[in-house]
């Protein structure tokens, strides 16, 4: 009994330090799965949204990404007639809420397998463009739509999720999610500038969207939103996307995505950083110590 109380008070007060006064980087990476963010300013009002993600890896084939994590979530979050072509196409996508499996837990926490953790703050419909993992030198897949497969070949390919985010009247946050890949060299095409007033050269790579292979899903307060490759699906888009065995130290990745909106007057959840240098401004708790200490809550005896 002892040993629960006392580690739920240095939870405590650990979370005490993160919401109020300064915190040192040292302190903050061994509870958020923000680790060391750069700061930022971002949008504000009524139409913000602000997006955290985390690109989580582990060994391939590693049998908690492939099987085990999908035993405790609910993949039940895609519509039917979306839901056959996501796994045609080697995808899997679930929707988790409350108290995260422990194992999840602690990936989200480590920085062995959540070593790019990201925040962004955008407006709504506006979109960002999520990377999942670097380039390969040769990206090889069959495209399936209904009853038809196109075979699919593309050099130095980068592979990335576009994510946007859209405002329900119930206060929740539709995301809408279009696999895209650019590939090739750079090429110089003639663009106008941001103000249209000139064109001029520019940079630009060939980008291959796949927009009747998305989805999309609706996230409530502390919810998340899963996404990774079925492994047994070889030569699928969704394999090329998380099962990496090109890689030096070959390895399977998992998308994980969690949202908040900017209510006028409240404090969000997930509070921008700070430009000041002395003392980056107050972190809230993160949910995963939430988690945490919930979990000891519910343990301790009376």
């Amino acid at each position: 009994m002892g040993q629960w109380r006392g580690l739920g008070l240095a939870l405590l007060g650990l979370s005490a330090g993160l919401v109020v006064g300064c915190t040192t980087p040292e302190a903050v990476r061994s509870t958020t799965w923000l680790r060391g963010l750069p700061s930022f300013r971002g949008p504000t009002g009524p139409d913000t949204v602000q997006l955290e993600w985390a690109l989580l890896e582990r060994p391939i084939g590693d049998r908690y990404l492939d099987q085990g994590l999908w035993d405790q979530v609910n993949e039940q979050v895609i519509a039917l007639e979306r839901k056959d072509i996501l796994e045609d196409n080697g995808f899997r996508v679930a929707q988790i809420g409350g108290l995260l499996p422990d194992e999840l837990q602690n990936m989200l926490t480590s920085e062995r397998n959540n070593a790019s953790a990201r925040r962004r703050q955008l407006r709504a419909s506006d979109s960002v463009t999520i990377p999942l993992g670097p380039a390969r030198a040769q990206c090889r897949f069959q495209l399936k739509e209904e009853e038809r497969a196109e075979l699919v070949t593309l050099e130095q390919a980068q592979l990335a999720v576009v994510v946007t985010p859209t405002l329900t009247n119930d206060s929740q946050t539709r995301l809408q999610f279009t696999p895209q890949i650019t590939h090739g060299d750079t090429k110089l095409i003639f663009k106008p500038d941001v103000d249209g007033s000139r064109w001029a050269l520019q940079g630009h790579l060939p980008t291959e969207t796949y927009a009747r292979q998305g989805w999309e899903v609706t996230l409530a307060t502390n919810e998340y939103v899963l996404i990774g490759g079925r492994f047994d699906h070889l030569q699928t888009l969704g394999n090329q996307c998380f099962v990496r065995s090109d890689e030096p130290r070959p390895v399977q990745r998992l998308l994980v995505i969690r949202t908040g909106r900017y209510v006028p007057g409240v404090a969000s959840e997930m509070v921008p950083d700070s430009t000041a240098e002395d003392c980056p401004s107050p972190r809230p708790t993160p949910l995963a110590m939430q988690a945490a200490v919930g979990t000891i809550r519910s343990t301790s005896p009376p």
